[in-house]
């Protein structure tokens, strides 16, 4: 599959570095000429089917700078079906896109599900989408759940001095006491992404069936999910250098972010294409969960997103084929001043001895992540 994804990345790379020289001014050789001045086929009803093999991978150890990754978040890979209707009336457009792994239970998407309660892995999508276009120009509003489950695997803490064994991870999560997890012991997860977005969608050229069209996109975006989190405190009473202690937290992050996107697709003069779309979206968030009050410290409080594809296909004016890879990442920074709502229990990360900040109690939290949501698919649309 790396190797796929790899070949997949490359084959749209190339396509794109030699369709970016296309220009719509250049003068084609009959019959040519015609076919590049077609106007694209503008249906009533586009409908898909699809598969797809989709991902979800925290990352965040690489970019940790508390001392050694002490949790994995796994969840396993998940072949979902995919589905997707689009009604266009005159200047206003709307559909809905939906993804799921089984048939079965296909409700619920929106409302939360602790993991013990689904223990059989379950992955779902759904986008409620509509636009209004007048001259090219489009406002395009997306309403986004994404839901699926996963397990927390502690990896122990290892202290920086290294003489005591490793410890195990202390993860609090959002129902129920605090878990002890020894090094290989799994606790289960489940989330819910609720995304909303509102986007205005600029042409920078007019389109043509044939031939590149741009577009830039603009807009504002809220996100908000739940996930366990690595947390390092700081205790403004404790000893100096050794101040910092970890644990696992559930945690709930709210991102608002502002967005700016680039669209490309060219298709040549034998009907394959190739689309590529990349946003650059920053923003500030901030979190909270059950055993805590925070109050963020911005600008500190950041995140970096995005969401794209990349695509190649191959068109038939009613019946069009399309392979690719599309993809959402969240990278954020935490940094806040807490006021704790009970009494946790904490290891030193120097010394790896137990420490207890009790209720009431002030600290500083910081914390880093990097997620990346993924996946590669193949599917056939119908226009008409």
């Amino acid at each position: 599959m790396r190797s796929a994804f790899i070949l997949a990345v490359v084959i749209v790379v190339v396509i794109s570095a030699i369709s970016a020289g296309a220009q719509d001014n250049v003068v084609y050789p009959q019959p040519y000429a015609a076919k590049y001045a077609e106007m694209p086929y503008d249906p009533f009803i586009t409908a898909y089917a699809g598969t797809g093999y989709y991902y979800w991978n925290d990352l965040s150890g690489l970019i940790e700078s508390s001392g050694e990754k002490a949790v994995e978040q796994k969840v396993e890979p998940y072949v979902m079906k995919k589905f997707y209707v689009k009604a266009d009336l005159w200047i206003f457009n709307a559909g809905i896109e939906y993804l799921t792994s089984r048939f079965t239970d296909m409700g619920n998407i929106t409302e939360e599900q602790s993991a013990e309660e689904q223990q059989d892995p379950l992955a779902r999508y759904m986008r409620f989408f509509s636009g209004l276009q007048l001259g090219g120009v489009e406002l395009k509003g997306n309403l986004t759940y994404r839901k699926f489950q996963g397990a927390l695997k502690s990896l122990g803490m290892k202290p920086y001095d290294g003489t005591p064994p490793i410890l195990p991870v202390l993860y609090y999560p959002a129902n129920g006491p605090k878990q002890e997890l020894a090094k290989g012991d799994e606790a289960p997860w489940s989330t819910v992404v609720r995304d909303y977005e509102i986007v205005l969608s600029i042409p920078m050229n007019e389109r043509r069936r044939r031939g590149m069209f741009t577009s830039y996109e603009i807009g504002g975006r809220y996100t908000s999910y739940s996930a366990p989190q690595k947390l390092r405190f700081t205790d403004p009473e404790a000893a100096p250098g050794d101040t910092y202690f970890s644990a696992v937290m559930q945690t709930t992050y709210h991102i608002y972010s502002l967005s700016v996107g680039y669209r490309t697709r060219y298709q040549t003069i034998s009907d394959v294409y190739v689309e590529f779309y990349a946003p650059g979206v920053f923003g500030f968030h901030r979190f909270e969960n059950d055993y805590l009050d925070a109050r963020p410290k911005y600008p500190f409080n950041f995140t970096a997103t995005g969401r794209g594809h990349l695509c190649l296909g191959y068109d038939l004016k009613h019946v069009r084929l399309e392979g690719g890879i599309d993809y959402t990442y969240y990278c954020s920074y935490s940094k806040a001043d807490v006021k704790l709502k009970e009494d946790i229990d904490y290891y030193s990360e120097r010394t790896g001895d137990p420490v207890t900040l009790t209720q009431g109690s002030k600290a500083e939290v910081s914390a880093m992540r990097l997620e990346l949501f993924w996946g590669v698919y193949l599917q056939a649309y119908i226009l008409f």
